[in-house]
């Protein structure tokens, strides 16, 4: 297995300026030094700023275990702008779909779902003992979100995205053939409310048919994010959509 050594910037900085002693160049040598002066005040202020925020916080690393599963709204179901209540005409939409089907504490409990967080600003999650993209962590008095550190491909197609509350900068990507459009790429983004020890992650079920005059788009899944209702006015005539939301509380 290779073993990779990271050293100081202090360390490099000595290293690098050994070298440029033995420069002849008195002028050049000048204003490398005064360089390396601001990159080594610059590194200690934040060594300094790592220390001192880990003092702020020594109860890090801690780690949150799936505990409780708690369903915040029935399917709610449109069809255009429209709001439907008829069961039949939900449950014949929904079909086969098992994300709708519901789960308990148990399914839960063996799911072995964590949130393990380095630090208060990220985290790891897990499912089955399987480590998932990191994420760094932005905290707004009892708001939690979770931004992964990894981009995914995001399409046109993909019409969740305004379906849900929270969501991240879309970048242009390079121009591709096959769909004659640019690739765009975004993080994913989760959110939870609560504390570092006793947090409720947010979950979104959903099923969508959009038609077009000559195409039409599917989509469905779980998302751990929250609905958007305002997107419901974006809904036109044959469109249909049906959500449920659930927590799951994750404790110390």
């Amino acid at each position: 297995m290779e073993t990779k050594i990271l050293l100081s910037p202090t360390l490099i900085l000595i290293s690098f300026v050994l070298k440029v002693n033995n420069l002849k160049n008195k002028k050049m040598k000048k204003t490398i030094y005064s360089l390396a002066i601001v990159i080594l005040l610059y590194s200690c202020k934040k060594n300094v700023e790592f220390f001192d925020s880990w003092k702020k916080d020594p109860n890090f690393p801690v780690t949150l275990y799936a505990d409780k599963i708690t369903y915040t709204s029935d399917v709610k179901m449109y069809i255009g702008q429209n709001k439907i209540t008829d069961k039949n005409t939900i449950d014949k939409f929904i079909g086969n779909d098992t994300n709708f089907e519901p789960l308990n504490n148990d399914d839960i409990s063996t799911s072995d779902l964590t949130i393990h967080f380095h630090s208060k600003d990220s985290a790891i999650c897990t499912i089955l003992g399987i480590e998932l993209s990191d994420y760094s962590v932005q905290k707004e008095a009892n708001q939690f979100l979770f931004y992964s550190s990894l981009y995914a491909t995001y399409e046109g197609g993909q019409i969740i995205r305004q379906f849900i509350k929270h969501t991240s900068e879309l970048i242009q990507g390079p121009w591709s053939w096959s769909l004659y459009s640019y690739l765009y790429f975004t993080k994913e983004v989760r959110v939870g409310y609560g504390s570092y020890t006793n947090l409720e992650m947010c979950f979104l079920i959903y099923k969508i048919s959009k038609n077009y005059d000559y195409s039409y788009s599917r989509a469905r899944g779980i998302v751990l994010n929250e609905f958007n209702e305002e997107a419901i006015n974006t809904l036109q005539l044959s469109d249909t959509l049906a959500v449920q939301e659930f927590r799951i509380r994750f404790v110390k």
